[in-house]
């Protein structure tokens, strides 16, 4: 059995700004992502969309494609609504790129829910959807990161959140390619 993701009708999986590309550097410009500082101290200054080669902590970040990526530093979450009202006959694949901003290993977690998240991250994941990132500081390395989700409840929607892990000990963590679409 072959399973593949194919382009879908914008109204099922609505994911703006998916490579990054649109919107001003840094973070209040995300042209379709929301920012939260989920640590009250702040994260990086240069958290935010940056470009390819763009010096974040100790490392140059360059992108897959020589654009640009979102720098999601040590403890931040970016998310946006991309389904308006979930079908329980489909499976929804997300997946996005992630590496190491950082010369230490990041870590992070990418997750749906069903609401904005906040700041204090008491929105909980969807069941199933919570997958947790680690990558290698020592390398530039890009990993692929995917997971499948059927709602058990139709009519809900799909929050997308891509997070830096909370803490002000952990690298940085960068997000690059991010995709929305069905299993078929």
């Amino acid at each position: 059995t072959t399973t593949t993701t194919t382009t879908i009708d914008p109204e099922l999986c609505n994911l703006r700004n998916e490579d990054f590309e649109l919107g001003s550097t840094g973070k209040n410009d995300l042209a379709g992502w929301q920012f939260l500082d989920i640590l009250t101290i702040g994260d990086d200054t240069k958290v935010g969309i940056q470009d390819s080669g763009t010096a974040n902590g100790q490392k140059v970040i360059n992108t897959l494609d020589g654009g640009r990526y979102l720098m999601a530093g040590r403890s931040s979450n970016f998310y946006q609504k991309v389904v308006e009202s979930a079908s329980t006959s489909f499976t929804y694949r997300f997946s996005v790129n992630v590496s190491a901003a950082g010369n230490s290993n990041g870590r992070g977690r990418i997750y749906l829910t069903s609401s904005p998240q906040d700041a204090a991250l008491s929105v909980p994941p969807l069941t199933g959807t919570n997958t947790t990132i680690s990558v290698n500081g020592a390398t530039s390395t890009w990993k692929a990161i995917t997971f499948d989700y059927t709602p058990s409840v139709a009519g809900i929607p799909l929050y997308f959140n891509l997070e830096s892990h909370r803490d002000t000990g952990t690298a940085f963590i960068g997000f690059d390619k991010s995709s929305c679409g069905l299993v078929v």
